[in-house]
C-alpha cells in the first residue's frame, strides 16, 4: 500500500530529541500536517509520559502527526498517546545526526502579555516553548498575508504585533489535564521570556476572491511538486493489525459416559466392553553351542605303609596332585580304606621288612580336561577330619597310573539373549490375533470394534508392559544337541 502524504513534510526525529525540540523543528516546516520518521530506540518513544507531552504540544500548535517506524516498541508508544502511526516493512531507518544547539531558531519574540488569557495547558510550557510557539503561529500568519498581497501586486496590509498574536491565540485549542506530571526537561539555553501586548478587536480582513483563488493555485502547485518528489522517492509500507494472541487449547482426558445397548440417553455413547484371554506361540532354536566339563579324571592310587602303625584313610578323605605349573589338582577317594602297617620276618640269614599297602579308588573334585593327571603326580593326603601329611617320601609313598578321563563337550543353552531375540515378533503376533478374536467378539453382537480403546495399547507392548511370557526349557536349561529348540509363550488379557 502507497501512502500519498505529498502535503505533509517529513520531520526526521533524531536519539536525544526531547518533546520541545521535536515540536520546535515541526513548527519550522509551517505545516498543519507533519509526518516524523522515527528510526530505532528513540527516547522519546519509549516513554508514554514524553509522548503524551508531545501530543500536548502538537495540539496546542494544531499540528497533525503521522509517524512512520519500524521500531514495534514505538508504533505502540505512539498509538497508545494517540499518533496515528505506520510500520516501515523492509526499509531500515538510521538515526540522523543531532543538530547543534546554536542551529535552534530564536524565540525572542518582544510582545505585551497585560490582560492576556492563554488555554488550559498552555501555562505548562516553559517560556522558552511558549515564545516559539507564538512566534511560528504569528509568522506563519505574517507570511501568508504578505504571500497573497504578492500574488495580487498590492503591499501586504499593516499589520501589528497585536494583531498577530490575537489571531494566533483565537485559535489556540482546550487541552484536557495531562494525565501525569510530565518528566523535567532537559537543561535548556536561556532565552529571554515574551513580552505579550493586550489583545485587540482589530481583525484581519479577509483576501478578496482574487486572492484565495491565487492561494488555492500555489496551495495545488505545492501538492504537485510535493507529490513529485515522494513519487520519486517512495517506499513501499505494510500496515497490519495487531495480531491477536489466541491459542487453542486442546481437550484432553475428557470423561465419557457409556450405556448399554438398547439404552435411550442421549448424553452418553451407546457400547459394550469385549475381553479376550490371547496366547501366542513362537519356536526358537539356539544356534551357538559353548563347551562345558563332561567327565572327571579318576583311577586308582597305591599307598605303602613302612611304620608299624595302621593307617585308617575314610572316603572323602583328599589326594592332591600337582602339575608341572605347580597348580594342584584335588582328588577325593570313593571308599573306606585302611593301610596296615610294615612286618618283619627273620629267615636266619636276613631280616626282611615288608610295607604294609593299599589300593584306593579316586576321582577328581572337578569335571573336564584339566582334571587329568601325569603318573605319581600325588604329593599330599589328607584324611577326612584329619592332619594332612606328605606322601613322596618318608614312611608312606603313594604311587599310581595317570589319572584320565576329564573331557568337554558341546552343550546347547536357553540364554537371555535367544528369549529376546523373539520377542518382538511374538508380540506383533499376539496384537494381531488379539484383535482378529475382538473383531469376531463384535460382530458376534452385532458391535463395531474402535482400535483405538483396545488394551492393552501397542505402545505399551513396544515398552514389555501389559503381557507376560514363558520359555520352555527354562532359560539355563541344557536342550539336546540334536534338537536344540525351545518354545516362548506370550499371553495377555485383551
Amino acid at each position: 500500500m502507497l501512502l500519498d502524504e505529498t502535503d505533509a513534510p517529513v520531520v526526521p526525529v533524531q536519539l536525544a530529541d526531547r518533546a520541545e525540540t521535536l515540536i520546535e523543528r515541526v513548527l519550522q516546516t509551517g505545516a498543519r500536517r507533519v509526518q516524523l520518521l522515527v528510526p530505532d530506540g528513540v527516547q522519546i518513544f519509549q516513554d508514554d509520559q514524553e509522548v503524551a507531552r508531545l501530543c500536548r504540544l502538537a495540539a496546542i500548535a494544531e499540528i497533525s502527526l503521522v509517524l512512520f517506524s519500524t521500531d514495534e516498541a514505538t508504533l505502540a508508544a505512539a498509538q497508545r498517546g494517540g499518533i496515528t502511526s505506520v510500520a516501515i516493512v523492509g526499509v531500515p531507518v538510521r538515526p540522523q545526526p543531532t543538530p547543534p544547539t546554536d542551529a535552534l531558531p530564536s524565540a525572542d519574540v518582544q510582545l505585551s502579555a497585560a490582560g492576556t488569557t492563554f488555554p488550559k495547558g498552555f501555562d505548562d510550557l516553559d517560556a522558552a516553548l511558549r515564545g516559539r510557539l507564538l512566534a511560528a503561529a504569528a509568522n506563519t500568519l505574517a507570511t501568508t498575508a504578505a504571500t497573497a498581497a504578492a500574488a495580487l501586486n498590492e503591499p501586504p496590509p499593516p499589520l501589528s504585533d497585536a494583531d498577530l498574536l490575537a489571531a494566533a491565540l483565537a485559535t489556540l485549542p482546550e487541552l484536557p489535564p495531562p494525565s501525569a506530571a510530565p518528566p523535567t526537561p532537559e537543561p535548556r539555553r536561556a532565552a529571554p521570556p515574551p513580552v505579550f501586548a493586550p489583545k485587540q478587536t482589530h481583525q484581519i480582513p479577509p483576501p478578496a476572491p482574487r486572492q484565495w483563488l491565487l492561494v488555492v493555485l500555489a496551495v495545488v502547485l505545492l501538492v504537485l511538486v510535493g507529490g513529485g518528489l515522494l513519487w520519486n522517492s517512495r517506499v513501499t509500507v505494510t500496515i497490519m493489525p495487531p495480531l491477536r494472541p489466541d491459542l487453542t487449547e486442546p481437550i484432553r482426558a475428557l470423561p465419557v459416559s457409556l450405556v448399554q445397548l438398547g439404552s435411550t440417553a442421549t448424553t452418553a455413547v451407546v457400547a459394550e466392553s469385549v475381553r479376550s484371554d490371547v496366547t501366542f506361540t513362537s519356536d526358537g532354536q539356539v544356534t551357538e553351542g559353548t563347551m562345558t566339563p563332561a567327565g572327571s579324571a579318576s583311577g586308582t592310587v597305591t599307598i605303602f605303609n613302612s611304620t608299624q602303625q595302621t593307617i585308617m584313610l575314610p572316603a572323602g578323605s583328599e589326594f592332591i596332585a600337582f602339575k608341572n605349573d605347580g597348580q594342584a589338582i584335588p582328588f577325593v577317594s570313593t571308599a573306606d580304606v585302611q593301610v596296615p602297617g610294615a612286618s618283619t620276618s627273620d629267615t636266619g640269614a636276613q631280616i626282611i621288612t615288608s610295607r604294609g599297602q593299599a589300593n584306593i579308588p579316586v576321582t577328581a573334585r572337578s569335571p573336564g580336561s584339566t582334571s587329568n593327571s601325569g603318573a605319581n603326580t600325588i604329593r599330599r593326603v589328607v584324611p577326612l577330619g584329619g592332619n594332612a601329611f606328605n606322601v613322596d617320601s618318608g614312611g608312606l609313598i603313594v604311587q599310581h597310573a595317570a589319572l584320565t578321563g576329564g573331557s568337554e563337550e558341546q552343550t546347547y543353552i536357553v540364554k537371555e539373549s535367544n528369549v529376546q531375540s523373539l520377542i518382538a515378533a511374538a508380540l506383533e503376533g499376539l496384537d494381531a490375533e488379539a484383535r482378529r478374536q475382538l473383531d469376531r467378539l463384535a460382530l458376534a453382537r452385532g458391535l463395531t470394534l474402535d482400535a483405538t480403546t483396545v488394551m492393552p495399547r501397542r505402545a505399551d507392548l513396544e515398552q514389555l508392559q501389559g503381557f507376560e511370557y514363558s520359555v520352555l526349557p527354562p532359560i539355563g536349561q541344557t536342550l539336546d544337541p540334536a534338537k536344540p529348540q525351545f518354545t516362548l509363550t506370550v499371553r495377555a488379557t485383551y
